[in-house]
């Protein structure tokens, strides 16, 4: 072992880069300096920036998901007379952001001027039955399951496994899907009536 003789210290490992791989993947960087790293079709898998001590690596398509961030937190709807700084903003303006892509003060003031020139009515009729579709498309799917749960019948089994089999009650399935069917006409109709 003191010669150096010693097979631990004279094997000769293989490995899976180039010459040429290796010696890019350890060359000395300067602070700031970017680079990119390539498959072996030379298509850009990750582009890489060395840092005072370190490197970090980044996607190839960053810079696409920076921008999709950037535009997720803005406010494209804001009126252009916008006084609500960046640093103000509140969990109400986020909420606002989601549902109408306006700050709360600017959706405040987009609804006053919408009652003053008397078409807020039918932008508010418009919300509400946009609601109310939204709801009743996905309460369809839920009564679709449970009508269909209901005409098949079902079953209960047991921890010591016994099998308890209930029958179907297409009967009550069918007045629980007509009086639904009812219930969705009748409200819709009541929003489309709201003045």
């Amino acid at each position: 072992m003191l010669e150096g003789a010693h097979f631990t210290q004279t094997k000769v490992t293989k490995g899976y880069d180039t010459e040429t791989a290796a010696a890019e993947r350890t060359k000395k960087r300067t602070v700031g300096e970017t680079w990119e790293e390539c498959d072996k079709d030379g298509n850009i898998v990750a582009v890489w920036t060395q840092e005072k001590g370190y490197r970090t690596k980044k996607s190839a398509y960053d810079h696409v998901m920076s921008e999709v961030r950037a535009f997720l937190r803005s406010y494209p709807n804001c009126l252009a007379d916008c006084k609500t700084p960046e640093s103000e903003r509140t969990r109400l303006d986020d909420r606002f952001r989601a549902k109408f892509g306006r700050c709360a003060d600017c959706q405040f003031r987009f609804e006053s001027q919408m009652k003053a020139d008397g078409t807020y009515k039918e932008w508010e009729q418009e919300q509400m039955l946009g609601n109310a579709n939204a709801f009743f498309e996905q309460a369809d799917k839920e009564i679709e399951m449970v009508v269909e749960q209901m005409k098949s019948g079902a079953g209960y089994m047991s921890a010591d496994g016994k099998e308890e089999k209930w029958n179907g009650a297409p009967g009550a399935a069918d007045q629980l899907l007509d009086e639904y069917t009812e219930y969705k006409k009748l409200a819709l109709n009541n929003i489309q009536e709201y003045t």
